[in-house]
């Protein structure tokens, strides 16, 4: 028998546990049980992550149907397969080495902010800008009248990003217009050609694309070739730190289990092993 609750009742449970210490169950195949906790478990450890009901529907329905497999698997006795049972010590054995690393490792590796600068400085001709960048912001409306409108009540002082949350069509209305840094590949064709020409502070006359028309304000811009600014590389360099100290940390790890474990490899009977196979092949 397969039994899943609701959706909403599901997401009822996540946002708040039963008292009885015990993780409600949402989805039965046959005595297997998958609970809240089971499910909890399996999102990202990340604080931001939005589970979407399609998520989750998804997620329990996949359960369901590997269950519903795997116990016809094991009705069959399909595991008792000698491969099967070597497959399921080497996954086995992997998970344990990659869960060991990710909390060991990962906890011991913090990147300070004089090390980004450092290689940052040191570094300079790995961050050159590809492209130009543009700190923009866009009010999108329908036709010329609105858009002239705009740039009118623009002209009479009122609030590029009042008047974007006021009128605009785009979504980043919602920001006040602001679209951040983009380069020319993310606006439309028919936005591209007058981004060069657009000078910081100045609202830009009406655009017209195939979409309506637009204003745009231009707040700053960053020139291909130069180097980019700290902030621009800032993760990507902290990225590159961690990765560093990762291998380095496992390096160290690995010498010190080394020196500590009694270790052989026979390489000669690897080889005469291999020239075997070699052989019958």
């Amino acid at each position: 028998m397969v039994r899943c609750l609701s959706i909403f009742v599901l997401l009822l449970f996540i946002g708040c546990r039963e008292d009885s210490g015990r993780s409600p169950v949402i989805a039965r195949v046959g005595t297997s049980e998958l609970t809240v906790a089971d499910l909890s478990d399996a999102l990202p450890d990340d604080p931001n992550f939005e589970l979407s009901h399609i998520q989750v529907q998804r997620f329990v329905q996949k359960w369901v149907e590997d269950e519903l497999i795997y116990q016809e698997a094991l009705s069959r006795g399909f595991h008792e397969q000698p491969h099967i049972q070597n497959e399921i010590k080497r996954l086995s054995r992997q998970v344990v080495v990659l869960a060991f690393l990710e909390r060991i490792v990962d906890q011991d590796v913090e990147v300070g902010e004089q090390e980004i600068d450092e290689y940052y400085e040191k570094n300079g001709e790995e961050f050159i800008r590809a492209d130009d960048l543009y700190l923009l912001n866009i009010i999108h409306v329908e036709s010329r009248a609105e858009a002239n409108t705009v740039r009118s009540r623009l002209r009479n002082g009122e609030s590029f990003a009042e008047l974007a949350g006021e009128l605009s069509l785009d979504p980043s209305r919602e920001n006040g217009g602001k679209l951040g840094w983009v380069t020319e590949e993310r606006l439309p064709t028919s936005l591209n050609a007058v981004l060069p020409n657009l000078r910081v502070g100045t609202p830009s006359s009406p655009r017209r694309t195939p979409a309506g028309y637009y204003v745009l304000l231009l707040d700053a811009k960053r020139v291909k070739g130069e180097r980019q600014e700290l902030d621009e590389v800032r993760e990507i360099i902290k990225q590159r730190i961690i990765s560093r100290k990762k291998e380095e940390y496992h390096r160290r790890l690995l010498n010190t289990l080394r020196q500590n474990t009694e270790l052989e490899v026979d390489w000669d009977q690897i080889k005469e092993h291999l020239a075997d196979i070699s052989e019958q092949q």
